[in-house]
Formats: structure tokens, sequence, C-alpha cells
């Protein structure tokens, strides 16, 4: 089994704290955010979603890879769907 694959925590952080500020810095943006990904990004996605859901307002991953690390993604999603309390934005 194979914890990790590569390095989606400095990735993450990235995200966060580098390419989104420089985004919204630069671009005139609706202030709404969105995260997709196929196959192993789709895992990610899932992941980011699970781990740190205040990210975006949006998730969508295709087709993700839930057979990696032997299903691992899986055996900890429901315990943290459970305790999962989703806060709906009101539509403008």
């Amino acid at each position: 089994m194979i914890p990790e694959a590569g390095p989606r925590f400095a990735f993450r952080r990235f995200i966060r704290e580098e390419l989104m500020p420089q985004v919204t810095a630069r671009y005139n943006t609706a202030g709404e955010t969105a995260l997709i990904g196929e196959s192993l990004a789709g895992m990610f996605v899932l992941e980011t979603f699970l781990q740190a859901p205040e990210m975006f307002d949006t998730f969508i991953a295709i087709d993700p890879t839930l057979w990696w690390n032997n299903r691992q993604i899986l055996k900890t999603a429901a315990d943290t769907l459970r305790a999962f309390r989703p806060v709906f934005k009101p539509a403008a």
C-alpha cells in the first residue's frame, strides 16, 4: 500500500496560498470557485472536498481513481461525510 501519491499536500497549499490570491488579484472574478479533475486529478478533487471543503464552492470529480491506495478514500470518507455540515450560500 502506498500512502501518498506525489506532493498533493504541497499542491493544495500552493493553490490556496499562492494561485487563488493571484487569480483574484489579476482577474475580474465572480467570487465563486470550482475544482474539477478526472482520474487521478478526480481523486485529488475528492480528497480536497473531504479535507478542505472550504477551499471551493463546487467540486467536480470525473471518474476518480477510487481504487488507489487499496480504496483508502472510501474507507475514510463515510466518517468524514457523517460529520460534514454543508454551508449553502443563497442564490444572488
